[in-house]
């Protein structure tokens, strides 16, 4: 890159300075950004195994909450979990700490995240019932967490109902422990040899005992909904929905332990299966809060809109941030940030000059750390109105997965 293309880069980032209010975490603001229009924006974090967010994200967050008006936050936490996460913001329940103690990990984990998780209860306690920002996990492997949801639906609202079927319940609820999930990166198809044949069992008993929650709601439907009330009713036949999607997840296991499958491809159908599941929750989600946009916190990987390369098996893997983009279009956006500063980044020297074998991303990181910013965003849309920029763009990864890029030069 030439120094006239590198000062049109740093032309061309927005400072991202805190708004003046005085409540934490400051809404990091630029005069433009890439989410003003689409409906779903995918606001990514580095992918070093670190589970909370930057004041820089969660800034931009509440700028999107704000100044968009986005109504739904969506992570890569499960589903049935984060429901009392969600109470907790609405304001519905007090205890915070128990309602994250549900979650495995969220990046709401640290200081910076309950304030953020404080800030959002206070918005929304002046705000009608109607119009509350709510939070949703969008993952479903887990069978337990899901069981255990349906369990305290059917106790409110058909206890004798559930009593037939709390044995088959209680046996799925194992498919949850026959699969390390492994890290953010995806599954660890760590071997399970003896709970390989109860896995298979598990998954045929689950095959059985989905239809017949699902008829039982729909049979009922009419009674359900005058004891517990229309919203609860809709959420419990999502529920039977993610709970045959989450067995699903299991069967490519199954499959591997059989010999049917290698366990590269097992890895593969697994992590396709629970993206699309994830995809699926965000339809379902915008659709049951009659939302017009939602944005999700995940590792840059998951909301990057190209199939990422897994390594371990050498292929291109479809996640989350791919299928959106196939469904949505330019309607979705994946915002990829840094959290370092550029002078420390891998490729970039202490003066923040680019080494010879830096990526396109050490480039911007080390040009936009110049930005005297606590942040800085570049819209690769907005940059390319120079052509020098463009051209640099067309030559390098760096925008086939991303729409813009965002670096954070302090937390």
């Amino acid at each position: 890159m030439d120094d006239a293309t590198r000062q049109a880069l740093q032309d061309a980032a927005q400072a991202l300075r805190p708004r003046e209010s005085g409540s934490e975490p400051p809404a990091f603001v630029a005069p433009t950004a890439p989410f003003e229009e689409p409906r779903v924006v995918g606001l990514g974090r580095p992918g070093d195994g670190s589970r909370g967010t930057t004041r820089v994200q969660l800034g931009l967050l509440r700028y999107l909450i704000e100044d968009c008006e986005f109504q739904v936050i969506g992570f890569d936490g499960e589903f049935a979990s984060a429901l009392a996460l969600d109470a907790y913001v609405a304001g519905d329940v007090d205890a915070r700490a128990s309602a994250l103690d549900q979650l495995r990990s969220s990046p709401w984990e640290g200081g910076v995240g309950h304030n953020f998780l404080e800030w959002l209860r206070e918005f929304n306690a002046h705000r009608a019932a109607g119009d509350r920002v709510r939070v949703t996990g969008l993952d479903a492997r887990r069978p337990a967490s899901i069981i255990s949801c349906l369990r305290s639906y059917f106790e409110g609202v058909d206890p004798a109902f559930l009593e037939t079927v709390e044995h088959n319940l209680h046996r799925i609820e194992a498919l949850s422990q026959t699969v390390d999930m492994g890290t953010e990166e995806g599954l660890s198809l760590t071997s399970h040899t003896d709970q390989d044949d109860a896995r298979e069992e598990l998954i045929a008993e689950a095959d059985r005992l989905v239809p017949s929650l699902r008829e039982r709601l729909e049979d009922q439907e009419s009674s359900y909904v005058s004891t517990s009330g229309r919203r609860e009713w809709e959420r419990a036949t999502h529920l039977v929905t993610l709970l045959e999607a989450a067995v699903a997840v299991q069967r490519p296991l199954a499959q591997q332990a059989s010999g049917d499958i290698e366990a590269e491809t097992a890895r593969q159908r697994v992590r396709h299966l629970a993206a699309v599941g994830m995809a699926d929750n965000v339809d379902w989600v915008l659709g049951f809060e009659a939302a017009a946009s939602m944005a999700i916190l995940a590792p840059n990987d998951t909301v990057a809109r190209e199939e990422h390369r897994d390594e371990g098996v050498g292929v291109g893997i479809r996640l989350l941030g791919s299928v959106l983009a196939a469904r949505y279009g330019d309607a979705y956006c994946a915002l990829k940030t840094d959290s370092k500063t550029a002078a420390g980044s891998e490729g970039t020297c202490g003066d923040g000059t680019v080494t010879t074998n830096s990526s396109g991303f050490d480039v911007l990181a080390s040009t936009l750390a110049r930005v005297d910013a606590p942040g800085a965003l570049l819209d690769f849309g907005r940059a390319r109105s120079d052509d020098s920029v463009a051209e640099w763009l067309d030559d390098t990864e760096v925008e086939g997965s991303f729409d813009g890029y965002c670096t954070a030069t302090g937390h």
